[in-house]
C-alpha cells in the first residue's frame, strides 16, 4: 500500500517482488511511502536493510518496523531508522547510454548498528523524499530571473527491491 499516486507502471508491490525489472516510483519529490505486511514471516532481529534504486535513488530513506498502520508519522513506529542512501552508481542524465551492459543493480545496504537491536514487526513502512543525482529538467525562469524548479518533471526516486535481512541470513522479508 502506498501514500502516494504511482508513476505508470511503477506500483507499489514492485519494491517487494523480487523482480529487479520492476520499480516502484511515486508521482512527488515530497515524502511518500509504502506499508509491507510482514506479519506471515516470524519475528526476527533484523540484521540490515537492502535496496535496489534503479537510475532514481531517494535523498532521504527512513523505514519504520511496527505492528501498527494507524501511526501519525513514520517516526512513531517501534524502531525508526533514517538514512542518506549512497547509491553504488549514479545515473548521468546528461549522456545517453549506447552500451549495451548486462544490470549490475544500484544498491546501498544500511547495516542495524550493534548498540541497536531491532526486531521486525508486522509491518514495514518504507518512506522516500527527493531524488539524488536525477538532474533538473524544465525549469522555467522567471521574469526576475528565479529558476522554477522542476525535477524530472516532480517524479519521485524508484525502488526496485527493498529487502530486510534477519540477523541469521535465514529472513529475507521482500
Amino acid at each position: 500500500v502506498s501514500s502516494a499516486e504511482s508513476a505508470l507502471g511503477q506500483y507499489a508491490g514492485a519494491a517487494t517482488d523480487g523482480n529487479v525489472g520492476t520499480r516502484w516510483q511515486p508521482q512527488t519529490m515530497n515524502a511518500a511511502n509504502l506499508t509491507v505486511d510482514t506479519s506471515a514471516v516470524p519475528y526476527q532481529q533484523v540484521d540490515r536493510f537492502v535496496f535496489d534504486w534503479g537510475e532514481r535513488p531517494p535523498k532521504i530513506v527512513r523505514v519504520g518496523l511496527t505492528n501498527e498502520t494507524d501511526l501519525a508519522s513514520i517516526k512513531d513506529a517501534k524502531y525508526f531508522f533514517e538514512m542518506k542512501p549512497e547509491p553504488s552508481q549514479l545515473h548521468n542524465t546528461s549522456e545517453p547510454s549506447v552500451e549495451v551492459v548486462p544490470y549490475v543493480g544500484n544498491t546501498t545496504t544500511f547495516g542495524i548498528p550493534a548498540s541497536m537491536q531491532a526486531w521486525s514487526g508486522d509491518f514495514a513502512i518504507l518512506e522516500i523524499e527527493g531524488c539524488n543525482g536525477c538532474g533538473w529538467v524544465d525549469s522555467p525562469i522567471l521574469p526576475n530571473g528565479t529558476e522554477v524548479l522542476g525535477e524530472q518533471h516532480g517524479m519521485g526516486a524508484t525502488v526496485g527491491e527493498f529487502e530486510i535481512i534477519g540477523k541469521g541470513g535465514g529472513m529475507d522479508i521482500k
